[in-house]
């Protein structure tokens, strides 16, 4: 036998629905900022992924293995495995900058 449910709807009060109207402006006001950090976040990450690809094809391209980047650099194996292998990879700068002087690449930041 199905159970039937039941729902609860509950009426604000005024005061209730002024508190509510008012969080509603404060979000509204405050979405510039939001998206604006969003935007940045995403950007970070696209500029992570684009690096990590790069490191990666040079590691291919020059012959290396992990294991090989792991002796040049003291960065764990696994540890760059799943920096080259993550979606959504978080390195550190020092992560990338050792990886790449393992490459014999130099790592530049810039900021626009």
């Amino acid at each position: 036998m199905a159970r039937k449910i039941k729902r609860i709807y509950k009426d604000f009060t005024s005061a209730e629905k002024a508190r509510m109207d008012d969080l509603r402006k404060q979000v509204e006001a405050e979405r510039p900022q939001i998206e604006a950090q969003g935007r940045a976040l995403l950007a970070a990450h696209r500029a992570a992924k684009k690096v990590v690809a790069q490191l990666k094809a040079e590691r291919t391209r020059q012959g290396l293995s992990l294991a090989d980047i792991k002796d040049r650099s003291g960065i764990a194996r696994e540890v760059i495995s799943t920096l080259e292998s993550n979606e959504s990879p978080n390195p550190t700068i020092k992560t990338l900058q050792r990886y790449a002087m393992a490459l014999g690449l130099k790592l530049d930041l810039s900021v626009h």
